[in-house]
């Protein structure tokens, strides 16, 4: 079975909401967001992307969390300011309905930050949370986040994406940290359960592996070849980066093709899934577009 052409996530944002946007989204109508969403989700699926996302248009990792789980806010920056609880309701719903609505027959992932990479980016400004220790701020992100997967399982969603980046910057062990992302992938039940950790994995790949319950892993090759050679040591299924995200020069069809084939001769049948980097937000949208397009057509070329 050929591998399935996927995103990372983000995609760049081309509407805001208006004053009745986000007034339909406070009477739970729909996403403040649809018109964005519908922009980002249409994008993926002309350039051939078979499993899309909503585009995260809501805002960056860290305040499409901060923005609504309660305890936390992103007035002057993303932080914490009382007791993390996790949301009886999450308007993160009514992005992946507005998605799917207009993806048709094409699957839609839902997509979390992890609580590691969330918990590490707030500001604490409480005295609730110890500021040397942060296991009980850890604890509370990861169950007020796995109440978030729990909702988007209910709504339909069967492929679940936690985005741990931190994971690969060695502010924390694998080890030390991986009962937090279970406990969030693990409220996912029934469904496929992705790990993406971008950057250099090569010193933490093998811990990810043996110490988080995921069913992919999901890593960045074209700007981290080196990569190649740990993951290859594994025997996990993977998601194969293939674009750089953090470029907008568009790649040609023959380094992308290059890339994927050296993949496939690393890792053979484990490649699951192939898509860029990382999320593609901070692009122009017709160079994300075109970087999409690109990831479809080396699919094509090297998995017939």
């Amino acid at each position: 079975m050929r591998p399935v052409v996927t995103v990372v996530g983000s995609h760049p944002v081309g509407h805001e909401p208006t004053l009745k946007d986000r007034l339909l989204e406070k009477l739970r109508r729909r996403s403040a967001y649809a018109p964005a969403i519908h922009e980002a989700v249409r994008d993926q699926t002309e350039a051939g992307v078979e499993l899309v996302s909503d585009g995260q248009v809501r805002g960056d990792m860290i305040e499409i969390f901060a923005s609504h789980i309660p305890g936390m806010t992103v007035e002057d920056g993303p932080a914490v300011i009382g007791r993390v609880e996790p949301p009886r309701f999450s308007p993160l719903v009514l992005d992946y309905r507005e998605a799917t609505r207009v993806a048709g027959e094409v699957e839609v992932k839902a997509i979390l930050t992890g609580p590691v990479t969330l918990c590490y980016s707030l500001e604490v400004r409480t005295d609730l949370y110890p500021s040397n220790d942060h296991s009980s701020l850890l604890k509370d992100v990861a169950r007020a986040l796995s109440a978030e997967a729990r909702l988007l399982r209910r709504e339909g969603a069967s492929v679940l994406q936690v985005d741990e980046p931190i994971l690969s910057a060695g502010v924390t062990s694998v080890k030390k940290v991986a009962r937090y992302v279970n406990t969030v992938l693990k409220a996912f039940k029934g469904g496929t359960r992705v790990l993406h950790v971008c950057g250099d994995v090569t010193e933490v790949y093998l811990d990810l592996e043996e110490n988080i319950d995921a069913d992919v892993f999901d890593h960045e090759f074209a700007g981290h070849p080196e990569n190649l050679e740990v993951v290859a040591e594994g025997d996990s299924p993977i998601g194969v980066g293939v674009v750089r995200s953090d470029t907008d020069r568009v790649e040609s069809l023959d380094e992308v093709v290059g890339l994927l084939e050296k993949a496939r001769e690393a890792m053979g049948d484990r490649i699951e899934f192939v898509d860029p980097d990382c999320g593609l937000r901070k692009l122009p949208r017709e160079i994300a577009k075109k970087k999409l397009e690109v990831v479809r057509k080396a699919r094509d070329r090297v998995f017939r």
